[in-house]
């Protein structure tokens, strides 16, 4: 059977539930003494008890008033203590996001500049074939390897920097975006040799 433990009660509550009671009374002295008639030789007997008493429990509330300032001191020590560690942690969350936020627009860039050149690599091929114009193409191709190339070396650069960084969905992705780029720079490639023995038979 689990046993629940009793939550530590902290000298703050300690402190506060001890004046108010002592506070409290203090009230009901006062007001005792309040409504006595001292007609009797017992009365004064008795408001003596309730003065003594009363004084005691003055002397209670002074020395309350005095710890509980005390401990709400502590208590607002403690606070700004817990303020500073989740300021830092708050920092250091900050530099981590920041971190992310390049990483994923390295990589945004970087897709987006692949697709770009994808198209502009087939819709040069598609001008190439209807008009029949292959130096068109060849002469333009070793310009399209060279920017596939960059594009290439900087998704690998992301994949090691994201595999550093802890990024495993980015790192997963850079990989996948640098095996789409080396497989389109191989059909460039082909497609740049094709062109030149075409271009040369003519």
């Amino acid at each position: 059977m689990h046993i629940v433990k009793k939550k530590e009660v902290s000298l703050f509550l300690q402190a506060a539930e001890s004046f108010d009671t002592d506070v409290a009374e203090l009230e009901r002295l006062s007001r005792q003494i309040q409504e006595m008639e001292f007609e009797k030789d017992s009365d004064f007997n008795r408001a003596q008890k309730l003065m003594g008493h009363f004084t005691a429990t003055s002397i209670r509330v002074g020395e309350g008033v005095k710890t509980l300032a005390q401990e709400l001191d502590a208590s607002r020590i403690r606070a700004e203590r817990a303020a500073e560690v989740v300021a830092e942690r708050a920092m250091d969350f900050k530099k981590r996001q920041d971190e992310i936020s390049v990483m994923l627009e390295r990589f945004q860039a970087l897709g987006k500049m692949a697709r770009e050149l994808t198209e502009e690599i087939s819709e040069m091929k598609k001008a190439s074939d209807e008009s029949g114009d292959r130096p068109l193409l060849t002469n333009y191709l070793p310009s399209l390897d060279a920017r596939m190339g960059l594009l290439l070396d900087e998704a690998k650069r992301l994949k090691v920097d994201s595999g550093a960084a802890h990024l495993k969905t980015l790192e997963q992705n850079s990989d996948s975006l640098s095996q789409s780029l080396a497989s389109a720079r191989r059909l460039l490639k082909n497609l740049e040799s094709e062109s030149a023995v075409r271009t040369g038979s003519l």
